[in-house]
């Protein structure tokens, strides 16, 4: 199946049997938007596209836009995660061990256990690749970019589950579709 026209994303692949569980939600700009796929086969495995909708500050995109052009291949460091933490969600995956230095398991430890960032290009593309755990038990495993006239807005990516058996049979699918996006430039 083709999926056209999510945001930045012009089309990307997605299996047949990977289903639209939302009625045509409108994305109106400046508003948040989500689009969410699941399998017959794992209903507890979800591909969703998410737009925040709302620009991010311009110190968060100098930072996105430095890390996206200078770091591919590379490790990012510490206080580059960090500086990164509203791209990532403040309440999302930016809320992880490196922003957040709570100790697990208190009222307010990280929402995120981050195992992997790094910066791949996808086509033309750079993009992060977020790897990790939520504090409720979902893998994730997505890319976050940016979009808009000026990147200012943020857009999402990911395969998420509760079940570790769907969520790594799954992953060969994402992988699959995120080779296959072209994208919007």
């Amino acid at each position: 199946m083709i999926i056209q026209n999510l945001g930045q994303i012009k089309t990307m692949e997605l299996p047949d049997s990977w289903q639209s569980q939302d009625n045509g939600r409108p994305m109106s700009p400046g508003m948040s938007w989500e689009v969410n796929y699941i399998s017959a086969a794992s209903p507890n495995t979800r591909i969703i596209f998410k737009g925040r909708g709302m620009p991010i500050d311009n110190a968060s995109r100098q930072i996105l836009r430095y890390v996206l052009k200078e770091k591919h291949g590379q490790e990012l460091s510490n206080d580059e995660i960090v500086a990164l933490h509203t791209v990532m969600g403040v309440a999302t995956t930016g809320d992880n061990q490196y922003t957040n230095q709570h100790e697990k398991g208190s009222i307010d430890s990280p929402a995120f256990f981050l195992n992997k960032i790094s910066v791949e290009k996808l086509g033309p593309k750079a993009v992060l690749r977020v790897e990790g755990q939520f504090s409720n038990d979902y893998f994730y495993d997505g890319i976050v970019y940016p979009a808009g006239v000026a990147g200012q807005i943020i857009e999402e990516l990911y395969l998420q589950s509760l079940d570790t058996d769907d969520f790594i049979n799954s992953r060969e699918v994402f992988d699959a579709a995120l080779e296959s996006i072209t994208w919007r430039l």
